[in-house]
């Protein structure tokens, strides 16, 4: 779990001068997308046979620095693709 959480990190790190969503790819097709949106963080799993589980989108939630549940998850069905969708606030201190 330490590999996801520095994975998180450093896409956040990223997520701060890249004005396009910082993606990747992780084992099982599941992708994380995540760009800044004011000063919350859009959080976007996704893969394309079957919706990332609630079980997902906990693990990648709970290894997120301090954070706050900004916007619960949406799932959505676009192009064959399957989302879950919601947005987070880190802490302060990490901004």
């Amino acid at each position: 779990m330490a590999a996801l959480r520095d994975t998180l990190v450093g896409m956040i790190k990223r997520a701060r001068i890249e004005p396009d969503p910082v993606r990747t790819r992780l084992a099982k097709g599941l992708t994380i997308a995540i760009k800044f949106e004011g000063d919350a963080l859009a959080v976007q799993l996704s893969r394309a046979d079957v919706f990332p589980s609630v079980r997902e989108w906990k693990t990648v939630i709970d290894m997120m620095p301090q954070h706050t549940i900004f916007e619960l998850p949406k799932s959505f069905i676009s192009k064959n693709v399957y989302y879950l969708q919601g947005k987070i606030k880190l802490s302060k201190e990490l901004l």
